[in-house]
């Protein structure tokens, strides 16, 4: 080389192929080969490796569940609070609403919320009386 050069490298973890879940996340869970197949395997807080990893629930733990709660109205208002946690940086969060409450999930607004934000305020007296509610997580793009 004759003159000054830069040189910017971008490192990514190994990570499993068919759930982008990180080979050194997953051997700090005790797992040392067969990565494809650790990611699968159930933790003990009943979730998939892969799901508390993008969760950001530790599988060892029992009660480390990705939850959503709600807050009702008070009086004459109509808006109800729907907080999820964990929220964690790197990762999007939708709320979802269905009238069935086991299929046809809709988003409830069409952009994904992005971490530090952990709550959504709806107007529930837009819906029907009959709506169930989820909460997804997914990791950021």
């Amino acid at each position: 080389m004759t003159t000054n050069r830069t040189v910017t490298a971008r490192f990514t973890p190994q990570a499993t192929t068919n759930y982008g879940t990180p080979y050194a996340w997953l051997a700090g869970y005790g797992f040392t080969t067969d990565f494809e197949n650790a990611a699968l395997q159930i933790g003990s807080n009943a979730q998939p490796y892969w799901a508390s990893y993008i969760a950001g629930l530790n599988p060892l733990d029992p009660l480390s569940q990705f939850t959503l709660a709600s807050q009702p109205p008070r009086g004459a208002q109509t808006n109800w609070v729907f907080a999820w946690n964990p929220a964690i940086s790197g990762r999007w969060y939708m709320v979802l609403c269905s009238t069935n409450g086991l299929t046809n999930f809709t988003a409830m607004r069409l952009i994904d919320f992005r971490w530090p934000r952990a709550a959504y305020t709806v107007d529930v007296s837009t819906l029907p009386a009959n709506t169930f509610f989820r909460a997804r997580v997914r990791m950021a793009q």
